[in-house]
């Protein structure tokens, strides 16, 4: 009986690698046993946990978030004079009581600036100093 057993082996294995693309491959997988199906675990139910009063509560509803205006980083040239009178509306500002950046000076100027109407703008662009545009050449 072992002949006959090795006589398939051998017809198999000829057939095999004669039908493959890589006869390595097909040597292999024939010298491999045979994998048992694995055996299958019966399903439990699984247990439920005990609802406890706390997580029946709904969730508190969130207010629409404030989105950040979007900040734009610029620079410009201006002249001492404007220099100096931004550093006078700081010293105003803490002299009653609130600390104010540079920034904040100017944008509350825009604001009131923009409040005017266009013939009081127009007299203020009519009353600056030229300056030269851009950044000074370097030495």
């Amino acid at each position: 009986m072992p002949n006959s057993v090795a006589a398939k082996k051998s017809t198999q294995l000829a057939k095999t690698v004669s039908n493959s693309k890589s006869p390595i491959k097909a040597i292999a997988s024939l010298a491999k046993p045979a994998r048992q199906p694995k055996a299958t675990k019966k399903a439990v139910p699984a247990k439920q946990a005990p609802i406890k009063a706390d997580a029946k509560k709904s969730k508190p509803v969130k207010t629409e978030a404030i989105k950040k205006p979007k900040l734009i980083r610029d620079s410009f040239t201006l002249p001492q004079a404007d220099h100096d009178l931004i550093k006078q509306c700081k010293k105003t500002a803490l002299a009653g009581g609130r600390e104010t950046k540079k920034s904040e000076v100017l944008r509350a100027a825009i604001q009131s600036f923009a409040a005017l109407n266009a013939a009081q703008q127009l007299a203020a662009y009519s009353r600056l100093q030229s300056i030269a545009l851009g950044r000074p050449k370097s030495k």
